[in-house]
Formats: C-alpha cells, sequence, structure tokens
C-alpha cells in the first residue's frame, strides 16, 4: 500500500499526469505531492486517461481496484461524467482499504468470493457499463474473468491490463481488440469505432 510521505494517508490519486506511466506523482488530500514509485501496476494510466478526456463514460465496472485506478475513474478532471464505479474485488482487506481511501458515493466496492460463478449477480451492470476495466488477481482468475465478460457480449469498451500475457491474449475474443504501447489492451464489439481508433493513435504518438 502506497501512503503519503507527509502525513501517511492512503487517500490518494494520480496528479499533473502527463502520458508517462514510469514517472507517476500523486497527491494527497493534506496537499501533498510526490512521484510515486517506478511500477508495472501504473502502465495502463495513459490509456484510462485517454480515454476518459475522449469519451463519454458515466457507468463503470472495475474488475480489481487499486491506488492508481479507482481515483483515476473518481477524477472528474479526467472522467468528467462518471456516475457510477461499481468494482469487484475477492481480497476482503483490500475491500476495506478502497472504501477507507475513496469515500466517494459513487463508488461502490463490491466484496465478491473467488470465481466467476459469483459474478452472475452483476451481469447486468457489465453489460450496461460504458467502460469495463480487467485488473484482478492471479492470471487464472483474470483470464476466467475475461472470458465471462466476452460470453456477456458487452456493447461498452473492456481495458485489459497487462494483456501481452499470452492466456489473456487468448481469452479476449472480442469482436475489437487494440493492444497499446502501455502493454494495456482496448477491447470492443461491433463495427471500429473512429473516436476509439483516434484515441488509439494519440497514445501511439505519445509512446
Amino acid at each position: 500500500m502506497l501512503h503519503c510521505p507527509k502525513c501517511h494517508s492512503i487517500r490518494l490519486r494520480p496528479h499533473d499526469f502527463a502520458f508517462n506511466p514510469w514517472r507517476v506523482r500523486m497527491v494527497c488530500q493534506c496537499g501533498q505531492v510526490f512521484l510515486a514509485p517506478s511500477t508495472r501496476h501504473n502502465t495502463h494510466l495513459p490509456v484510462l486517461y485517454a480515454l476518459g478526456e475522449a469519451l463519454s463514460i458515466r457507468q463503470i465496472v472495475e474488475f480489481g481496484p487499486g491506488i492508481y485506478s479507482t481515483p483515476t475513474f473518481l477524477n472528474r478532471d479526467v472522467f468528467p461524467k462518471v456516475e457510477r464505479v461499481l468494482t469487484i474485488e475477492v481480497n476482503p482487506q483490500w475491500v476495506n482499504n478502497i472504501r477507507e481511501a475513496y469515500p466517494d458515493k459513487r463508488l461502490i466496492v463490491t466484496p465478491v468470493p473467488n470465481g466467476v460463478g459469483h459474478l452472475l449477480p452483476y451481469a447486468d451492470d457489465i453489460r450496461a457499463a460504458d467502460l469495463v476495466f480487467i485488473d484482478n488477481g492471479d492470471k487464472a482468475l483474470r483470464v476466467a474473468t475475461i472470458e465471462w465478460v466476452v460470453t456477456l457480449g458487452i456493447s461498452g469498451i473492456a481495458v485489459i491490463h497487462d494483456y501481452r500475457t499470452p492466456e489473456y491474449i487468448m481469452a479476449a475474443k472480442f469482436g475489437n481488440v487494440q493492444l497499446t504501447p502501455f502493454d494495456t489492451a482496448v477491447c470492443w464489439n461491433g463495427r471500429p469505432d473512429g473516436t476509439i481508433m483516434d484515441v488509439l493513435d494519440s497514445l501511439r504518438e505519445a509512446a
């Protein structure tokens, strides 16, 4: 868990982002700004920022909340129209940590036992989501999650972190799958979307 070096809070969010996932600055509720450690866990941020700025995203389902993705979804400067973020997590302690860190009424943090069979009550939420972010659990759980989301035939976009993992590539049988330079794929069904393609082009130019 990342803590503020000044007040030791965990209520942090990415700050002043400039398409460089290896030098992410974080800002705390106390006002302290500091450089986050370089980590592969924040490489998805350029993709999320670009999508948030380009698309009208109101409903998000997040598999695997985190100190980078969750506050980004709640950041009105990046996702100005978001009304609801449903985040699904198998670790009860991490559920408590996220609830404590981000007490936003738009955020619903849901503990779900391991196994996609426990996701059935959320099928309608996933189908209705404008963005489904998949960055959860171990490899087996993430593969199962990707496969299950594929079966739902979602109308929104799916964003898969660590996409170069061969098992994730095999599981992501969406109509369109585009790998970005940031080890994160953007997936959707139906025809190629001009706005999404423009976003992907901007990410390639920024990399």
